[in-house]
This record gives structure tokens, sequence and C-alpha cells, in this order.
């Protein structure tokens, strides 16, 4: 599985090639929630048994970080799939309320005017 935009990089280690596979997997649902024309970069680093991982993506809607780390890098990478789904949604969240109180105030009458049937 391969996602233009997505890269992963390691540094102190190389996972299994399952695992590296699973955590495209992980990393391609995010990609596949971030803004559209979005770069993703994932950085896993290891040093004895501690892995710490980023998540940084690059779009016009504006730039997503999040980090974390543990002993098992599978549950590191779950743990920042988590928290950067979260502010995605976030993110849209706020972009459609945005978007809707917008409209809505292109829709209202100037005061003291009516609209036309």
């Amino acid at each position: 599985m391969t996602f233009d935009g997505l890269v992963i990089k390691y540094n102190g280690f190389h996972p299994s090639f399952e695992k590296h596979t699973l955590l495209e997997q992980i990393m391609g649902k995010i990609f596949d929630k971030a803004p559209f024309g979005a770069n993703l970069q994932v950085n896993f680093s290891k040093k004895k048994k501690l892995i710490k991982a980023s998540i940084s993506i690059k779009s016009a809607a504006g730039p997503f970080f999040c980090s974390a780390a543990g002993e098992d890098i599978l549950e590191v990478a779950q743990h920042l799939s988590i928290k950067m789904l979260d502010r995605l949604e976030k993110w849209k969240t706020e972009r459609f309320e945005s978007s809707e109180s917008d409209q809505s105030a292109d829709e209202t009458p100037p005061s003291g005017s009516t609209l036309a049937s």
C-alpha cells in the first residue's frame, strides 16, 4: 500500500515487514482523513527500549502535529493515530461550523428590511 504524500521514517531501527505494513495501514487511515492535498510525515525513533514517534501534516488548511512514546511500536502508532484523528475531527467540526455560520449570516436580511416571498 502506497500513498503519495505519506512518508514513514525510522531512526535507530527498522521494523519487520509485517509491522511496517501495519504501520502503513494505520497511517493511511490518518492520511485519508487529512485535508485534501496534504503531506504527512511520520517519524519513529528508538533509543534503548523507548520508541518516540511524531506525525506532521502540512496542508493548505494549516499544519497539524502530535507525538507519542512507549515501548511497543504498534501501541505508540495507535496512540498517535487516536490523537491525530481527534485533531482532524476537531478541525473538520470547526471548519463546517464556521462555514454554516457564514452562510446563515449571508441569508440574514439587514436590519429594517424584509425578505420578499
